[in-house]
């Protein structure tokens, strides 16, 4: 990374991390918020070379990194909700499982 470019990253990072973080604590909430930023400056840091040069476009690029943050957080957090029961059949996820066992050997 060029020094013009690590300038320019810093000043959209320093000008826009506290939109930012107001962002992420409106989706994830006040715990998570501080480390997907963290996560959104190494990804930006790495993609440095993709930054904008109008401040606005770098704005918007740097927000388009942090809505993709989240995602893997939620579908970890789908997963560990995965064993719950089905509302409508009240089995969990070894009861899916085992149904799905049952067709298989039947068919």
């Amino acid at each position: 990374m060029t020094r013009a470019r690590d300038r320019a990253l810093t000043a959209a990072l320093t000008a826009a991390s506290p939109d930012i973080l107001a962002y992420l604590q409106r989706r994830v909430g006040l715990d998570d918020a501080p480390d997907l930023l963290g996560e959104t400056m190494v990804v930006a840091w790495r993609r440095a070379g993709d930054l904008p040069d109008d401040p606005e476009r770098a704005r918007m690029w740097l927000f388009g990194i942090a809505r993709y943050c989240p995602q893997p957080r939620s579908r970890a957090a789908a997963a560990v909700g995965a064993g719950r029961p089905h509302p409508r059949t009240g089995d969990g996820c070894r009861g899916h499982v085992a149904r799905r066992r049952r067709r298989l050997r039947s068919a």
